[in-house]
């Protein structure tokens, strides 16, 4: 008899579970999981974390744990991922994924056989979801400010004759040279026989000084119109009131690697956005394929975007929903700066005197403190006394007005007695 009851007491405690939860005993999902998104502090979206949410079981006093089973939609076989073992009352679970690519889940709830056996698992139904991101810039691209190159004429060579360095050319060459000399000579001997200073030769040394092709009087022509442009230029640079800035080329790059997620990159769209009027004055669209190794670059002329401050340079990120995420890309020499702070006025300016340390601060304020409440009495008796003679005044106007009535009464009443 004692040893059935040892036996019976035994089974209580060492079969605790199975008294509770039988062996196999069926447990299932009663709604379907759901996927959501998550969001830090500030509202923005989480780029490569969703949430696992379910709901009640039938049976749950026999589940012991859970775990998130999941996988890419287009490689299933190559991406299954099992979570670690979630605690039985909790009903949800962070997993990290890849933005804009669709994921399958389920949820799996096992009762635990302590190795024993394989443990008793029960799944739920499949859930698709894909994390919508926009991509947005990690760091802020470049924006360069290039001279722009003027264009040089290069100088134009003379041919030479395709006769040049025949003996008949080199002749006739020498023939005209002769005749040069012959003349020449003929000049030097009228310049001895009637003078240096004569000017026999109209075609001689007038026609070597008046090297101005527009003017007959040649060299002096020449240097009227230098001083007059040298006048000219004066004028100019003093009727100018602000520098004129010279054009550049606007040069914006960056590259793909500054993008978190360019997976979920659909293209760029560069603007030059009015403030004022809500609209783009300039856009330019970069479409893929973009390049992975080297930066995508574009140029712009400053006069198709010069600078306003009602404007606004913007650089627009549209991911593949159509979203878009936005960074500047303001030239330096567009970029306004908040003039310097303006310095402490000196204590004559500001009024307080030659104070110039504290203690001489304070003693003056303690003077016009002084003063201020020596006025506030001052003016306090002024108005005790303003308000007696009012009172007085009204009192005595009150008085008169009662006798007044009280007389027109005794009046009244003798006059109806008569």
């Amino acid at each position: 008899m004692r040893a059935i009851f040892i036996l019976l007491i035994n089974a209580c405690f060492l079969n605790k579970v199975d008294c509770v939860c039988y062996d196999q005993s069926p447990f299932w999902f009663l709604d379907q999981p759901r996927v959501e998104s998550l969001y830090d502090d500030e509202g923005n979206m989480l780029s490569n974390k969703v949430r696992v949410i379910w709901g009640e079981l039938h049976n749950f006093k026999c589940v012991d744990y859970f775990q998130v089973k999941f996988f890419q939609k287009l490689d299933p076989d190559n991406t299954v991922t099992l979570s670690t073992r979630i605690d039985r009352h909790m009903r949800y679970q962070d997993i990290d994924v890849e933005p804009c690519t669709e994921y399958t889940f389920k949820v799996e709830a096992s009762e635990d056989y302590q190795g024993r056996r394989e443990d008793f698992k029960a799944h739920s139904g499949l859930v698709s979801y894909k994390l919508d991101y926009t991509p947005r810039f990690m760091s802020m691209p470049s924006v360069k400010e290039l001279k722009i190159r003027k264009e040089r004429k290069r100088p134009h060579r003379h041919r030479r004759s395709p006769g040049w360095g025949n003996d008949r050319s080199w002749n006739q060459y020498s023939q005209s040279n002769n005749q040069n000399n012959y003349q020449n000579s003929n000049q030097y001997a009228l310049n001895n026989q009637y003078g240096s200073n004569s000017n026999i030769n109209p075609y001689g040394q007038q026609q070597h000084s008046n090297n101005n092709a527009y003017s007959p009087y040649g060299q002096y022509n020449q240097g009227w119109q230098n001083d007059q442009k040298e006048k000219e230029g004066e004028e100019g640079e003093e009727g100018e009131e602000e520098e004129v800035k010279e054009p550049v080329m606007i040069r914006v790059s960056w590259r793909m690697a500054q993008i978190d997620y360019p997976t979920c990159l659909d293209y760029f769209v560069l603007d030059y956005y009015d403030m004022t009027y809500n609209e783009s004055t300039f856009s330019r669209t970069i479409n893929k394929p973009f390049p992975k190794k080297k930066p995508i670059q574009v140029d712009i002329h400053s006069d198709t975007v010069p600078c306003d401050p009602e404007f606004r340079h913007v650089l627009r990120v549209f991911g593949l929903t159509g979203a878009e995420t936005r960074v500047n890309w303001t030239p330096t020499s567009c970029v306004y700066t908040t003039p310097p702070p303006s310095t402490t006025k000196s204590p004559d300016d500001t009024g307080l005197g030659q104070a110039e340390t504290l203690d001489a601060l304070l003693e003056e304020n303690d003077q016009l403190r002084a003063k201020i409440e020596g006025l506030n009495e001052e003016y306090s008796k002024i108005g005790l006394e303003v308000f007696k003679a009012f009172t007085d005044d009204f009192f005595k106007n009150l008085e008169s007005s009662v006798e007044g009535r009280h007389e027109a009464k005794l009046n009244a009443t003798d006059s109806d007695y008569k």
